[in-house]
């Protein structure tokens, strides 16, 4: 794996079970839950139905949106 992969990936672990917003390129809008990072794949779980992506498909994270 590259520097900036494991950077990327370190980074998210470190957030791992905080609540974020994570986009894709099937997701550009953002599926938002609490997340779990795996060695290849995140976790995103709203509550409800989870949502797996592989981590190489992980384009962006951010803060839940507030309010609603």
């Amino acid at each position: 794996r590259s520097v900036s992969a494991r950077g990327f990936r370190d980074a998210l672990s470190a957030r791992d079970g905080t609540a974020l917003r994570v986009g894709s390129l099937s997701c550009p809008h953002g599926a938002a839950g609490v997340v779990h990072v795996a060695r290849d794949f995140v976790i995103i779980d709203p509550g409800a139905r989870e949502t797996v992506l592989p981590l190489v498909q992980v384009a962006w994270v951010a803060p839940p949106e507030r309010g609603g």
